[in-house]
């Protein structure tokens, strides 16, 4: 995979800390391809997804906190 061509030609990530988006694809790859790494959540995606759903699901709350 790219993660590991990457960890083993140009970088050494074992032990890293990644933060990324909520993709589930993209962090199983990271949590396979290096070890003992810590993956954190990315807080602007994350505030991004809570507004879309109070956006969409949760008119009345939506209006409160516009």
């Amino acid at each position: 995979t790219l993660f590991r061509s990457i960890n083993s030609n140009v970088l050494n990530l074992n032990g890293a800390t990644f933060i990324t988006d909520y993709k589930a694809s993209l962090r199983r790859a990271i949590k396979i391809s290096f070890l003992d790494t810590k993956i954190y959540g990315c807080w602007f995606h994350f505030c991004q997804a809570l507004r879309r759903q109070i956006t969409t699901k949760h008119k009345q709350l939506s209006q409160l906190i516009q």
